[in-house]
């Protein structure tokens, strides 16, 4: 009986081509006379040791005892040509067989690989043009060039201006550093499952108890149901910024507290980093009045002070930063540029603000219903236009960057295919695959959640019990900063430890099977309910073990995703048991900080949104200050309270313990290195780690040091013939936010691994699946995919 059970909807997460976009772009004799010539060079490696540590040395005593200094001397002069790894012919002499012998191999071997490498260069020269060519066909796809614009209009403009230039077949430095680009995107487009535009649209499924085996709908020419173009969340700051500056627009915006502001029982008001500032009178009845709401006239005749000089007392507040008129908009909605429009004020000002809104809603509208790239790009340009001269501000930054809001409109899709259908059979087993790896994360999550909570409650018993939530957040980390953690990190890397050493005692170098019983031992959960939501991949042979991806703390359903549920109310009916996690939803709260893009709460979301950083937007009194909340000590137990009771926030984000103390057990499954090589992870039915290299910075020089495209080929063969890279693995470095797929067999692909490897350290992943591994086959090929589920458990006894 397992203890996750998984709910009946998930999201299919695919990539929108198929891998075979990335087909056609190696060099495959080039690969395979580099890999004899590795071979051979290993070869005459082998011989010349042989000759240095123990042929001629024997063969020095033998020439010795004989009183032979001609041959002695013509002996010196090879072993010096030897040790230079310069090759020649065996000169005349009384040599031993064994040198004989062994001469030949070293010089036999040293000949056959630089023949090998010889024709490498000859092979690459006649392959590396059509690879190239090939690149530039599938980046001269139409659908292809639609992505690209999408993902960056200004690459566009170069592909198109190389377009213009005749072929030449001398490619320039230009040339490939266009291919190397060209590459990338070709990755991100055919090996990606981004949740982006018609290339990773949303698919939804749910587990169909009368289904035989699992099932897609029909397809799509485009891949596509339909397609909803939004406004980014900075073009929205943008706008309201812009508006909000115009005097007669910000006097009747409604004044807000700063949500990280304190307000202590003296009435002094503190922010964080800025001196305490005493309030009385008016003034702090006006800091509390403060709603967000009511103007600051409206205020007034609330405070009774009067219109003007609450409008006086505000401005001077404002100075000080505890109040804000402002019109930043909703990090929980995704139509934000809307939700500053429905919030500007009926004056004269406005109106511009507003008409330029409806005529920006319309250049959305029909850049999601134009499919053409080049009416597409005159719409866009028409919107940045438009966007530049209401707000004055540019209208495309982070140029460069590969996963930025770079531009002031995204597209997301509804996917084709929908609905999956999973048979009973497919969601049983993957609650069995994945209930031991589940545990074993609680397990881990406990041992640090228990450590975290029991210092909170040292820190808040020396500080008489409670703390605003801010200053407590303070002095917690400074009492981590002190090493008081580390005893418990310690248990924690014990236990990892042990974990590891499980998988290390049966790998056979590359792969290590356990079972769940083998670790059985190592499992101690908490009790309670939990909830967790991993990627999980299926293979295409049946009996091949389920992929582990990444294990989320986030109910899909309150994110961005739930907008393109085929039916929201059955989404919300599934999701509404996991409330129970948190105590149920008059519990559950989140930190909210200020959207960055997307998002990954929505006003879907069903507790409480506790502003720092953000605004929430919630019409319904669901939203609470930061400075508003205190921890307290209650019966020796940490506890967070607003202004209503108690909170459980939804998660506790890694780098802010002082979140993770208010929040569940987390289901922690760590990651596991044994060094520089880390084999192949299975844990029953699931592979809980792909094979990975963890590799220092400089770790290799030959790649770095390559001069010529054929060295630097040479290079990262030679590299993966001895660590036993696949050819086709992820890279992450710090030089990119997301891993990189590199077929190493495609020179560009190599390029991009000396720049990562150049960047600092590098981590080097096997893909799996693997390109003839891939589950889901559409009319076009194989395509990446993986699901995301989610669970609930119970676990211990029942309340």
């Amino acid at each position: 009986m397992t203890a996750f059970r998984m709910l009946d909807t998930f999201v299919l997460r695919r990539a929108g081509f198929p891998f075979g976009l990335l087909a056609g772009l190696d060099c495959p004799r080039t690969a395979a006379a580099l890999r004899a010539a590795h071979r051979c060079g290993k070869r005459a490696e082998a011989a010349r040791a042989g000759l240095l540590e123990s042929t001629i040395p024997a063969e020095v005593e033998r020439l010795r005892a004989h009183g032979d200094k001609a041959a002695l001397r013509a002996l010196s002069k090879l072993r010096a040509r030897v040790g230079r790894r310069a090759p020649a012919e065996l000169p005349a002499g009384p040599w031993s067989a064994e040198l004989v012998s062994g001469h030949r191999e070293w010089t036999g071997a040293s000949d056959e690989a630089a023949a090998h490498t010889a024709r490498a260069g000859e092979l690459l020269a006649q392959e590396e043009p059509p690879a190239a060519a090939g690149l530039r066909a599938a980046t001269g796809r139409t659908d292809v060039r639609e992505a690209v614009f999408l993902l960056s209009p200004d690459f566009l403009d170069s592909l198109v201006r190389r377009d213009e230039r005749p072929v030449d077949a001398s490619r320039t430095a230009r040339d490939r550093a266009i291919e190397r680009r060209e590459y990338a995107y070709l990755q991100r487009l055919g090996a990606k499952n981004e949740t982006t535009s018609f290339f990773g649209p949303v698919c939804f499924g749910r587990v169909d108890p009368e289904a035989d085996a699992i099932a897609c709908g029909p397809e799509t020419p485009s891949g596509v149901a339909s397609r909803e173009t939004f406004a980014t969340f900075w073009v929205a700051v943008a706008w309201g910024r812009a508006a909000a500056a115009i005097p007669s627009i910000r006097r009747r915006l409604p004044p807000r507290r700063l949500p990280v502001a304190i307000i202590d029982e003296t009435g002094t008001a503190r922010v964080p980093g800025r001196t305490p500032v005493p309030l009385t009178g008016a003034d702090l009845a006006l800091v509390r009045a403060a709603d967000g709401v009511r103007t600051a006239a409206e205020l007034g005749d609330v405070t009774g002070i009067g219109p003007e000089e609450a409008e006086r007392r505000v401005a001077a507040l404002e100075r000080t930063l505890l109040l804000r008129r402002d019109l930043e908009p909703s990090s929980t909605t995704v139509y934000p540029l809307r939700d500053v429009v429905e919030r500007l004020p009926d004056v004269p000002a406005a109106a511009r603000f507003k008409d330029a809104a409806e005529d920006f809603d319309a250049l959305l509208a029909r850049f999601a219903e134009e499919p053409g790239v080049a009416e597409r790009a005159k719409i866009l340009e028409a919107a940045e236009e438009l966007f530049t001269s209401v707000t004055g501000a540019d209208a495309r930054r982070n140029q460069g960057r590969t996963y930025a809001d770079r531009f002031i409109l995204f597209e997301d899709c509804h996917a084709d295919g929908q609905p999956v259908r999973w048979p009973a059979a497919t969601a049983r087993r993957l609650e069995r695959a994945l209930d031991p790896v589940l545990r074993l994360g609680l397990t881990g999550g406990r041992v640090q959640h228990e450590g975290l909570r029991a210092l909170a409650a040292e820190v808040l018993a020396e500080h008489g019990g409670s703390l605003p939530f801010l200053d407590f957040a303070d002095v917690f980390a400074a009492r981590l900063a002190t090493g008081a953690f580390e005893p418990v990190l310690d248990t924690w890397g014990r236990w990892r430890t042990a974990l590891l050493d499980r998988f290390l005692a049966v790998s056979d170098g590359r792969r290590a099977f356990l079972t769940p019983e083998a670790v059985a031992d190592l499992t101690d959960p908490p009790d309670g309910a939990f909830f967790v939501s991993p990627d999980v991949m299926l293979q295409a042979a049946d009996d091949a073990p389920l992929v582990l991806g990444e294990i989320h703390p986030y109910v899909f359903a309150w994110g961005l995703q739930a907008h393109f549920a085929p039916d929201p109310a059955e989404l919300a009916g599934d999701v509404e048991p996991v409330l129970e996690v948190w105590g149920g939803r008059e519990h559950a709260a989140t930190v909210l900080h200020r959207r960055q893009h997307k998002g990954l709460v929505g006003s879907t979301y069903p507790g409480t949104f506790i502003e720092v950083t953000g605004r929430s937007g919630a019409p319904d009194g669901r939203a609470v200050a930061a400075g508003e909340l205190r921890a307290v000590l209650r019966d020796g137990v940490p506890e967070l309270v607003g202004p209503n009771g108690p909170l459980s926030l939804y998660i506790g984000e890694d780098d802010h313990p002082h979140l993770r103390v208010f929040a569940p057990v987390p289901v922690d499954f760590p990651r596991l290195r044994a060094g520089e090589h880390t084999p192949r992870l299975v844990l029953g039915d699931l592979v809980v780690q792909r094979e990975r290299w963890d590799l220092p910075a400089g770790a290799l020089p030959d790649v770095l040091a390559a001069a010529t495209r054929l060295e630097l080929f040479a290079a990262v063969v030679a590299e993966r013939e001895r660590r036993g890279w696949p050819r086709h693995v992820f890279a992450l470095s710090p030089a990119e936010t997301k891993p990189v797929c590199l077929d190493l067999d495609v020179p560009q692909a190599q390029e991009h691994l000396r720049t990562l490897a150049a960047a600092g350290p590098l981590a080097i992943s096997e893909m799996l699946p693997g390109p003839e591994e891939l589950w889901l086959h559409r009319s076009t090929g194989g395509h990446t995919s993986e699901f995301r589920v989610a669970l609930t458990a119970r676990v211990g006894p029942t309340p």
